[in-house]
C-alpha cells in the first residue's frame, strides 16, 4: 500500500460526488460513485478488473494490465 500511495491520488467522496453519481447513466451506484470521485480529481482513467461495469462512464476504464502496457517506461502516470 505504501508503494502504491507514492504515485496514486486517493479521490475524496462527498455529497456533490453522490449527486453526480446519481445522474450518471450507469447500473451500479458504487461504480458511479467511483466515476464521480474520479471526475472530481480530474482522473484520466479508471483502472479496474471489471471494465464492462464502466460502460457509460465519461472517464475511460481499462484493466491494470492494459494500463501498465500502455504506460511502460513512463515515469509519470498523470
Amino acid at each position: 500500500m505504501n508503494e502504491l500511495l507514492v504515485w496514486v491520488q486517493v479521490a475524496a467522496v462527498n455529497q456533490e460526488n453522490a449527486c453526480r453519481a446519481r445522474d450518471l447513466p450507469m447500473q451500479d451506484r458504487k461504480d458511479a460513485m467511483q466515476v464521480a470521485a474520479a471526475e472530481a480529481c480530474r482522473a484520466d482513467v479508471i483502472i479496474t478488473r471489471n471494465v464492462t461495469d464502466f460502460t457509460g462512464s465519461p472517464i475511460p476504464a481499462c484493466t491494470p494490465e492494459d494500463f501498465l502496457a500502455r504506460n511502460a517506461g513512463s515515469t509519470s502516470f498523470l
